[in-house]
């Protein structure tokens, strides 16, 4: 084909059609096209095989243009050389002279990649540089709207400022709180890494002051170049806490979550409490704990002890069965005027009337007796996560947005059993982290509440800000964390 120049900072942005999409797979020579110098255009099999090409790129660029300046290679942690993101990935990779992107695609099958600086794509197989009008228009188009997103945000900020009153010293710093950039539709992930991260007996364990508990270097997984939940984890509490304050690309935490579970895979929104799920047990996992009376840090956090009673109401016999939880997932009933948190507990943990089913009485030996189930708490965590079902799957999915209201202290002595050896200190909890979810199933999305150092914040995504209680008492809570006031581990 014939040569062509083109300058990809003065095409306009303009409507993708079917049409447009179809004829997007021209690509350019083995040389890197800058801004000013787009070589001869070549085709590219790779490219041209993917229906959903463009939706994939666009997806990309809005997240590049995001946070590309927090970006670093996931081998090396460079961040000056010229730097590649998968589009079949979050895998962010270095070119020439390592180029641990080559060793990515080599590795994983993937062949095209994005240059973050020029949204140039480049195909490792055929060994070319891909760039046409249509994807400049697509780049131009992400980067212009990420532009006036940041307008927008940078406005806001300037209305949320803390305005001092009646002698209060207006507050702007956000000590230890860094925002998390959003990868493409991962504010859910956001949510929780932020949770997490600002778990106190979790950051003591991956900060440790004679050094981190879980070190890559000796990791089996890490070695033997496996996804680990607690090499990334370590990764990024040390990012989290170095003393920086712009926000964070989570891109090899997204990465390890996509090689780990099938499920996360991909750019579309995930639930937050099923994640949290996932990246706990794995955690527990990679940190090499037991199956039974486990005392990784994942426990040691996390579990709490249940007790099931079936009582016979033919004779009184109780059968008593005590089972681990590592968090309280609580239903919620239908209300006009929302709910009290604790109404929920005290539904979780109300007597209920069963049938018998095959239940034979151990001290009657009566068949099919009449008997009660009652759940309570044995045995408390230091860490209480509460999970609100607020969303329904059945024939069609449909979201609860029955208001919740919680308070900042939560008691749980009205709810333990009555054999509970836990002591009184160990029956407070305070409220230090808030997952929030607003929208519906298919286009919400995830904020969270963080407490640090008594003063409250809201985090959307990269976007932190100071906060009041009165504001987090409003937001439509989907998870809550409590921290006990008793003694820690």
């Amino acid at each position: 084909m014939g040569s062509k120049k083109s300058s990809p900072t003065k095409v306009a942005a303009a409507p993708i059609s079917e049409a447009d999409e179809a004829s997007s797979v021209s690509a350019i020579s083995n040389t890197q096209p800058s801004q000013n110098d787009v070589p001869a255009l070549i085709r590219c099999k790779h490219l041209s095989s993917m229906s959903d090409f463009l939706k994939m790129y666009h997806t990309v660029a809005r997240r590049l243009h995001w946070g590309c300046e927090a970006l670093c290679c996931a081998e090396c942690a460079a961040y000056q050389s010229p730097l590649q993101v998968c589009l079949q990935c979050p895998r962010v990779a270095c070119g020439h002279p390592a180029n641990h992107q080559q060793t990515h695609s080599s590795e994983s099958g993937h062949a095209l990649s994005i240059e973050i600086q020029s949204g140039a794509m480049f195909c490792s197989v055929c060994k070319v540089w891909v760039w046409n009008d249509l994807m400049a228009s697509v780049w131009l188009e992400s980067r212009q709207s990420n532009s006036d997103a940041s307008q927008t945000i940078a406005q806001f900020d300037k209305v949320q400022t803390w305005i001092a009153e009646s002698g209060e010293t207006a507050k702007r710093h956000c000590g230890n709180i860094r925002g998390l950039y959003n990868l493409g539709n991962t504010c859910f992930m956001n949510c929780i890494l932020q949770t997490i991260l600002h778990i106190e007996p979790l950051r003591k364990f991956f900060l440790a002051p004679d050094g981190p508990l879980h070190l890559a270097k000796t990791c089996p997984r890490a070695r033997s170049n496996e996804a680990c939940i607690a090499c990334e984890m370590d990764s990024i509490f040390c990012r989290m806490y170095d003393g920086g304050d712009i926000p964070i690309a989570p891109n090899r935490m997204l990465e390890s979550l996509w090689r780990i579970s099938k499920d996360l895979a991909g750019y579309e929104q995930q639930d937050a409490h099923e994640l949290f799920v996932t990246m706990r047990n794995t955690l527990h996992t990679h940190l090499e704990g037991a199956m039974y009376n486990c005392s990784c840090v994942v426990h040691r956090i996390f579990s709490g002890v249940l007790q099931s009673d079936l009582t016979c109401l033919q004779c009184g016999n109780v059968t008593e069965t005590l089972d681990p939880f590592l968090d309280i997932s609580l239903d919620i009933p239908p209300s006009m005027d929302g709910l009290d948190l604790e109404e929920c507990l005290h539904r979780f943990t109300r007597a209920e009337h069963l049938p018998a089913g095959n239940y034979i009485c151990s001290a009657c030996h009566r068949n099919h007796p009449e008997i009660a189930k009652q759940l309570t708490i044995r045995s408390s965590p230091q860490i209480l996560s509460i999970h609100l079902k607020r969303f329904e799957h059945g024939l069609s999915s449909t979201k609860i947005d029955t208001a919740i209201h919680f308070e900042e202290y939560l008691s749980l002595l009205p709810f333990m059993a009555t054999g509970s050896t836990d002591g009184p200190g160990q029956y407070g909890y305070h409220l230090f982290a808030v997952t929030s979810h607003v929208g519906n199933l298919d286009s919400g999305h995830y904020t969270c509440f963080i407490k640090s150092r008594d003063q409250w914040f809201w985090i959307d995504d990269a976007c932190v800000s100071a906060c009041t209680w009165q504001e987090v008492v409003r937001c439509n809570a989907y998870m809550l964390f409590y921290i006990c006031n008793g003694p820690s581990e």
